[in-house]
């Protein structure tokens, strides 16, 4: 079967989650109101009739006490034990696919579904290799991203460092977002280079655009290095800093060096790059190393290129 989004990107899924949490918030908010009603209704019971009467509507009314306090309980279980999955890194599908669900706009996923549909064309059915995607996969990825805004690393979600953790989210973002082929994005990367992209360095991922075999894949040079490319939604930037490690140990940006830190393109407006981007920080987010909005100048030259995956 041909799976045009992965389950938690699908609407028809979305809609069923959606509908079965509705269910139970009515279910965890009405049992609760019925139960008090219950027992207002044994209490005052327990203090009209006789003593023997009394000590048995008595143990009624802490039974009911014990059954309240139960379904209170279960939402904040339930959370709480998603939440050790989700620092396990096993539970993070769910919380994904909750939160696609109650976000408030399916009718996103009804597009970025259609969008996928018109796009399965394209493959070949005797075609093993993941197609090429296109500006809805694009999308998908800026959603992921923009969805962990304002979180950390300090469980080892993206990965296992604890300081340069920039490239292990960029990484994680593209793992996260599934082609109509059922690749990723990155495995559609890995696939098209004969080096290994997987490094937790900020410029692991050069490969995949300065040796792709792939025509598709560029590596284009910014505006302050003599590039004239303007980069759109989903694609990767890389920064040296200017008192980074990159520009101390081998001089100003000639279009071989390294990078210090890498991010992911939202949008470009006004002449700035927007993105998302992991172990920074922002005026939101100050004195914290988080995934967070930025914006640079496109002539800024502590931008170096640009990586185009489509």
């Amino acid at each position: 079967m041909y799976i045009l989004l992965e389950a938690c990107q699908h609407p028809g899924v979305l809609r069923v989650i959606y509908f079965a949490s509705l269910i139970l918030d009515i279910v965890f908010t009405v049992l609760p109101i019925g139960l008090i009603v219950m027992l207002l209704v044994d209490f005052s019971k327990a203090v009209i009739v006789s003593d023997e009467k009394t000590v048995k509507g008595t143990k009624i009314v802490i039974q009911r006490i014990i059954n309240a306090m139960i379904v209170f309980c279960i939402p904040w279980i339930v959370s709480v034990f998603m939440s050790l999955l989700n620092g396990a890194g096993l539970g993070e599908g769910y919380t994904e696919c909750l939160e696609n669900a109650r976000s408030g706009n399916l009718d996103y996923y009804d597009k970025l579904l259609e969008a996928e549909e018109n796009n399965k064309g394209n493959v070949s059915k005797n075609d093993n290799t993941p197609n090429t995607p296109t500006s809805s996969a694009a999308d998908r990825l800026i959603q992921v991203a923009a969805k962990e805004i304002g979180k950390n690393n300090n469980n080892g979600t993206y990965g296992n460092s604890a300081d340069a953790w920039c490239q292990q989210f960029t990484r994680w973002a593209l793992k996260k977002v599934n082609l109509p082929a059922n690749a990723t994005i990155f495995s559609y990367l890995q696939y098209n280079t004969d080096s290994n992209i997987s490094g937790d360095g900020a410029s692991a991922m050069w490969p995949a655009f300065r040796s792709s075999k792939n025509k598709n894949f560029k590596f284009n040079e910014a505006k302050a290095y003599g590039g004239s490319y303007t980069p759109k939604k989903g694609d990767i930037i890389w920064y040296q800093w200017s008192d980074g490690y990159c520009r101390s140990k081998y001089g100003k940006w000639n279009g071989m060096q390294c990078a210090d830190h890498v991010g992911i393109v939202e949008y470009v407006e006004g002449g700035s790059v927007h993105t998302i981007e992991g172990n920074t920080s922002s005026k939101d987010y100050p004195n914290q190393r988080v995934v967070a909005r930025k914006e640079k100048e496109l002539d800024n030259d502590e931008i170096v290129a640009y990586g185009a995956w489509y």
